[in-house]
């Protein structure tokens, strides 16, 4: 993909891309945005490439709402050429951690398009995004969960490290929101202190030996989870059984 000069034209030009991976905006951060688009006016241009003769956004969805909402024009680069679905997912992804302004849900729901539609191994999924393979693979358990937790975990009302726990206890859906729901009564919806889930049961308290735990990617969203001493990679585990 190569790109052309920064230029200015009608907010209402751009089409929204109708795949992009972030599935809305934060209503403080836009908010937030739009302030600084009207003080500062916009800093960095949006990114657009050609389909059928219209213009499409591939990155700056939140940048060309606030111009839009301010009357103001919008400044893009055109990208040249055609960049396939994958590519333009990627970029869209990888931007979006960049910004630091996509929700653990659309993050996850991207990488199995990727996997799924972009037909790409988790590997390469990982070299391109700069993760490791566990972390891709942490991020998909995320769709493990229910509907509702999951909307929880992308308003960061439910955090994903006890988001993966809940999916780890092997619950249908029900059982799934009936253990958030116990721990949200215990105030356990975020880690730290007291909000700290308790040990399930049989396991060593802290500072007894902890034992490392391992999760390893089964494909097709499948995953296990080893626990034991030193059991912090694949090989680790194979050795040891």
């Amino acid at each position: 993909m190569t790109t052309r000069d920064v230029v200015r034209m009608d907010a209402a030009e751009p089409v929204v891309d109708a795949g992009n991976p972030r599935s809305a905006f934060q209503d403080e951060t836009q908010d937030a945005l739009v302030r600084n688009i009207a003080e500062l006016g916009q800093l960095v241009p949006i990114i657009l490439r050609t389909e059928n003769g219209k213009r499409i956004v591939v990155d700056g969805h939140r940048r060309l709402q606030a111009c839009r909402e301010l009357g103001k024009e919008v400044e893009a680069i055109v990208l040249e050429g055609a960049p396939t679905p994958t590519e333009i997912l990627l970029t869209q992804l990888s931007l979006g951690m960049h910004h630091d302004n996509l929700g653990p849900m659309d993050l996850a729901n991207g990488i199995d398009r990727l996997l799924k539609d972009g037909g790409l191994s988790r590997a390469k999924v990982a070299q391109q995004l700069a993760m490791s393979e566990p972390t891709i693979c942490r991020k998909l358990m995320l769709r493990q969960l229910s509907p509702a937790l999951q909307d929880r975990v992308q308003r960061g009302h439910l955090t994903e490290s006890l988001a993966r726990r809940i999916v780890e206890a092997s619950l249908d859906h029900v059982e799934q929101e009936r253990l958030a729901a116990r721990w949200a009564k215990q105030g356990r919806n975020r880690e730290g202190g007291k909000n700290t889930p308790a040990p399930a049961a049989g396991s060593k308290k802290a500072g007894r030996g902890r034992s490392a735990r391992f999760v390893a990617c089964l494909g097709q969203g499948r995953t296990i989870t080893l626990a034991g001493p030193g059991l912090s990679s694949l090989d680790a585990a194979i050795e040891w059984a």
